[in-house]
């Protein structure tokens, strides 16, 4: 897949890059423990190693890729301890928005709801 550098002659290419490798593991294209070469990356988009290398860098010291020895860059696996953590935030957040979103509610709302909740029960 080639990155069409051309619309963004304003942004560095090692953004773009970055922004590209970013949107890969957010899409879970790129897993935990996925190898992620600066050659391979480079062709991939069509650009040299050096804004490739400094992308893959921004993401080492962001905590998303691990530096291998002698075999390049891996994604980052989470241990357990963390998973728990993320899926606590996780629930943190979700209860909040919950709240705010229960505050809000209209009744017009609420009887939308009811009227999807016994279609769906149906």
């Amino acid at each position: 897949m080639n990155v069409d550098f051309q619309k963004s002659n304003q942004t560095p290419q090692s953004a773009v890059c970055y922004d590209y490798l970013l949107s890969k593991m957010q899409g879970g294209d790129l897993v935990s423990g996925m190898s992620v070469t600066e050659q391979g990356v480079a062709g991939e988009l069509g650009i040299s190693r050096t804004p490739v290398r400094e992308a893959l860098r921004r993401l080492e010291g962001g905590g998303l890729l691990v530096s291998e020895p002698r075999f390049g860059m891996k994604v980052r696996e989470l241990g357990y301890t963390e998973t728990l953590e993320l899926y606590e935030a996780r629930e943190a957040l979700e209860m909040a928005a919950v709240e705010i979103c229960a505050a809000k509610i209209s009744d017009i709302e609420i009887s939308e709801i009811e009227i999807l909740q016994q279609q769906m029960a149906a």
